[in-house]
């Protein structure tokens, strides 16, 4: 499945190159990559129901799992970029007021 993939490249490459951030922020990146991959495990673990073969209940948890994953992302990803961004800034001595 594409999504836990992608969870698992981004662990590989934070892991790598967590050095390079502050301590604070790699504990907020270890809390987001923690919550995605769980995300993901719930989300795949109904993926791949057939509508015909699986009880309309079942299905439903399929639906809501997508709907629950979907809404996660929308809402944490830009908050978690939002961090790194600014603490990138932070670093090369960027306020926000300066980049535009």
């Amino acid at each position: 499945m594409t999504a836990m993939t992608k969870a698992a490249d981004f662990h590989r490459y934070f892991d790598r190159n967590r050095i390079y951030l502050p301590e604070s922020l790699c504990t907020q990146l270890e809390r987001f990559n923690t919550s995605i991959r769980s995300q993901v495990t719930e989300f795949a673990a109904h993926a791949n129901l057939d509508e015909k073969a699986v009880p309309a209940y079942q299905f439903q948890q399929q639906l809501d799992a997508s709907r629950k994953v979907s809404e996660y992302f929308d809402k944490e990803v830009p908050v978690a970029r939002a961090a790194l961004e600014a603490e990138l800034r932070a670093i090369l001595g960027a306020s926000s007021r300066n980049v535009g």
